[in-house]
């Protein structure tokens, strides 16, 4: 899987520009897909830009919090801060902003405002403090989350699906190849109960 000067692959980076001007952008994806790097990456390159923007990133719980906050380092090789104004924040050179913060009930998401909003691990996050964040985000609302049957995310999707995104762990385009074999033979293990097993 080829990178681009973003970092992150083609597949994300068509759909991410495909829907530059769309309200909602909703990534179902495996563990290791590099759905939740890829949305970290573009919410930053974008943040760049002339105006002074803020992005939100949400999880349900602390735990998730924390996890999300590693993997955002991880992405933008950024040291995450903390204090009692902003909680857990990142400042860009441009004075652009990224906030980390959990809700367990939607009055407390009350006030928060954003230029962008990230939810992650989206079908842990409820419809409520969704819908209480998603008045107060002026431009667009990213969902990430692993596959699933049926959810309240589904709402969002476009009739024509142009705005939802399923993707594996092929599309990482960091997993080192030996690596994708593995996985693969998992999958693979997974299909046919006669397959062999990993050895």
């Amino acid at each position: 899987m080829t990178k681009n000067k973003i970092g992150i692959s083609k597949k994300y980076l068509r759909f991410f520009v495909k829907n530059i001007d769309r309200r909602h952008l909703i990534i179902q994806g495996s563990r290791r897909s590099a759905k939740s790097f890829s949305i970290y990456k573009w919410l930053y390159f974008l943040s760049m830009g002339k105006e002074r923007e803020t992005n939100l990133v949400v999880c349900a719980s602390f735990p998730a919090l924390q996890n999300a906050i590693q993997d955002f380092q991880r992405a933008c090789d950024a040291i995450v801060e903390n204090n009692q104004i902003l909680g857990y924040h990142y400042r860009l050179p441009n004075g652009s902003l990224f906030q980390f913060k959990s809700f367990d009930d939607y009055t407390k998401a009350q006030g928060t405002s954003c230029t962008r909003l990230f939810v992650e691990e989206a079908l842990n996050v409820s419809e409520d403090i969704i819908t209480t964040l998603s008045m107060s985000c002026t431009k667009q609302i990213y969902f990430a989350y692993n596959p699933t049957k049926k959810s309240h995310i589904d709402k969002y999707i476009l009739p024509d699906k142009s705005n939802f995104l399923k993707t594996t762990y092929l599309d990482n385009a960091f997993l080192p190849p030996e690596q994708i074999e593995e996985f693969d033979q998992i999958r693979r293990l997974a299909q046919s109960p006669t397959a062999t097993v990993l050895q």
